[in-house]
Protein backbone atom coordinates (compact mmCIF):
# COMPACT_ATOMS: atom_id res chain seq x y z
CA UNK A 1 0.00 0.00 0.00
CA UNK A 2 1.01 3.31 -0.34
CA UNK A 3 2.13 4.65 3.14
CA UNK A 4 4.88 1.57 2.77
CA UNK A 5 6.34 3.24 -0.60
CA UNK A 6 7.56 5.92 1.57
CA UNK A 7 7.94 4.60 5.06
CA UNK A 8 9.69 0.38 3.91
CA UNK A 9 13.65 0.87 3.86
CA UNK A 10 15.08 2.38 0.67
CA UNK A 11 18.35 0.30 0.10
CA UNK A 12 19.56 1.00 -3.54
CA UNK A 13 18.82 4.53 -5.46
CA UNK A 14 17.15 3.42 -9.10
CA UNK A 15 16.58 5.83 -12.03
CA UNK A 16 12.44 6.14 -10.75
CA UNK A 17 13.10 6.42 -7.34
CA UNK A 18 13.88 3.60 -4.87
CA UNK A 19 14.03 0.18 -4.46
CA UNK A 20 14.47 -2.24 -1.33
CA UNK A 21 17.03 -4.51 -3.04
CA UNK A 22 14.66 -7.21 -3.00
CA UNK A 23 14.41 -9.44 -6.35
CA UNK A 24 11.44 -7.96 -8.30
CA UNK A 25 7.99 -8.68 -8.19
CA UNK A 26 5.02 -7.51 -9.74
CA UNK A 27 2.45 -5.23 -7.81
CA UNK A 28 -0.29 -5.80 -10.28
CA UNK A 29 -0.55 -6.55 -13.81
CA UNK A 30 2.11 -5.13 -15.71
CA UNK A 31 1.84 -3.55 -19.15
CA UNK A 32 3.91 -4.88 -22.01
CA UNK A 33 7.79 -3.02 -21.91
CA UNK A 34 7.26 -2.56 -18.44
CA UNK A 35 7.83 -5.39 -16.15
CA UNK A 36 9.83 -4.96 -13.57
CA UNK A 37 13.53 -6.78 -14.42
CA UNK A 38 16.20 -4.32 -12.64
CA UNK A 39 17.48 -3.94 -15.97
CA UNK A 40 14.76 -2.43 -17.61
CA UNK A 41 14.25 1.15 -14.93
CA UNK A 42 10.86 1.87 -16.62
CA UNK A 43 9.49 -0.96 -14.87
CA UNK A 44 10.36 -0.06 -11.51
CA UNK A 45 6.77 1.37 -10.47
CA UNK A 46 5.18 -1.24 -11.24
CA UNK A 47 7.22 -3.24 -8.85
CA UNK A 48 6.40 -4.31 -4.97
CA UNK A 49 10.17 -3.41 -3.84
CA UNK A 50 9.52 0.24 -5.18
CA UNK A 51 10.16 2.76 -2.99
CA UNK A 52 10.68 6.42 -2.88
CA UNK A 53 11.67 9.30 -0.48
CA UNK A 54 9.54 12.36 -0.03
CA UNK A 55 12.72 14.58 -1.26
CA UNK A 56 13.01 16.70 -4.43
CA UNK A 57 15.89 14.12 -6.15
CA UNK A 58 12.90 11.68 -5.96
CA UNK A 59 10.65 13.89 -7.21
CA UNK A 60 12.44 15.01 -9.76
CA UNK A 61 13.58 10.37 -11.28
CA UNK A 62 9.66 10.49 -11.00
CA UNK A 63 8.72 13.41 -13.05
CA UNK A 64 11.33 13.02 -15.70
CA UNK A 65 10.44 9.37 -16.05
CA UNK A 66 6.74 11.04 -16.86
CA UNK A 67 8.39 13.57 -19.22
CA UNK A 68 10.56 11.27 -21.36
CA UNK A 69 7.68 8.25 -21.35
CA UNK A 70 4.83 11.41 -22.43
CA UNK A 71 7.86 12.21 -24.96
CA UNK A 72 7.63 8.63 -26.61
CA UNK A 73 4.08 10.09 -28.17
CA UNK A 74 6.23 11.11 -31.22
CA UNK A 75 7.08 7.49 -32.12
CA UNK A 76 3.22 6.28 -31.96
CA UNK A 77 0.88 6.12 -34.58
CA UNK A 78 -1.70 8.22 -32.57
CA UNK A 79 -2.73 8.82 -28.72
CA UNK A 80 -4.99 5.61 -28.90
CA UNK A 81 -1.16 3.32 -29.59
CA UNK A 82 0.45 5.76 -27.09
CA UNK A 83 -2.38 5.00 -24.43
CA UNK A 84 -2.29 1.25 -24.92
CA UNK A 85 1.57 0.93 -25.20
CA UNK A 86 3.07 3.82 -22.29
CA UNK A 87 -0.49 4.90 -20.82
CA UNK A 88 -0.32 3.01 -17.52
CA UNK A 89 2.85 3.81 -16.60
CA UNK A 90 1.78 7.40 -16.62
CA UNK A 91 -1.39 6.46 -14.69
CA UNK A 92 1.03 4.75 -12.33
CA UNK A 93 3.78 7.70 -11.56
CA UNK A 94 0.55 10.00 -11.29
CA UNK A 95 -0.91 7.58 -8.90
CA UNK A 96 2.37 7.23 -7.18
CA UNK A 97 2.81 11.49 -6.66
CA UNK A 98 -0.60 11.68 -5.65
CA UNK A 99 -0.13 9.10 -2.53
CA UNK A 100 2.59 11.15 -1.88
CA UNK A 101 0.94 14.55 -1.59
CA UNK A 102 -1.95 12.53 0.30
CA UNK A 103 1.02 11.35 2.73
CA UNK A 104 2.86 14.30 2.90
CA UNK A 105 1.07 17.44 1.81
CA UNK A 106 4.17 19.89 2.46
CA UNK A 107 5.61 18.15 -0.74
CA UNK A 108 3.19 20.13 -2.86
CA UNK A 109 5.11 23.05 -4.05
CA UNK A 110 8.23 20.89 -4.35
CA UNK A 111 6.45 18.44 -6.89
CA UNK A 112 5.40 21.86 -8.52
CA UNK A 113 8.51 23.58 -9.22
CA UNK A 114 10.01 20.31 -10.07
CA UNK A 115 7.21 19.58 -12.68
CA UNK A 116 8.13 23.41 -13.82
CA UNK A 117 11.78 22.46 -14.10
CA UNK A 118 11.26 19.41 -16.08
CA UNK A 119 8.70 20.81 -18.63
CA UNK A 120 9.83 24.27 -18.71
CA UNK A 121 13.23 23.95 -18.22
CA UNK A 122 14.37 20.44 -19.14
CA UNK A 123 15.66 19.74 -15.43
CA UNK A 124 15.88 15.89 -16.13
CA UNK A 125 17.24 13.74 -13.61
CA UNK A 126 21.08 12.31 -15.10
CA UNK A 127 19.51 9.07 -16.01
CA UNK A 128 16.58 9.82 -17.83
CA UNK A 129 18.48 12.98 -19.44
CA UNK A 130 20.80 10.60 -20.61
CA UNK A 131 18.17 7.74 -22.02
CA UNK A 132 16.10 10.72 -23.31
CA UNK A 133 19.23 12.08 -25.39
CA UNK A 134 19.51 8.98 -26.61
CA UNK A 135 16.17 8.03 -27.53
CA UNK A 136 16.29 11.25 -29.76
CA UNK A 137 19.72 10.34 -31.15
CA UNK A 138 18.38 7.07 -32.30
CA UNK A 139 15.08 8.88 -33.69
CA UNK A 140 12.86 6.58 -31.12
CA UNK A 141 11.33 10.09 -30.17
CA UNK A 142 11.20 13.25 -32.27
Amino acid sequence: SSDLILERELKLPTPGGGCSGESPSEVEETPDNYQPDCRNFVGCVFCDEFRLHADEDSVRKLLSMRYVTRERLSSCEDIKQFNAVHGKAIEKIDSILAELLELRPDMKPVIERVQDEVDLEYKLSPYWESLYGRLLRLKVIK
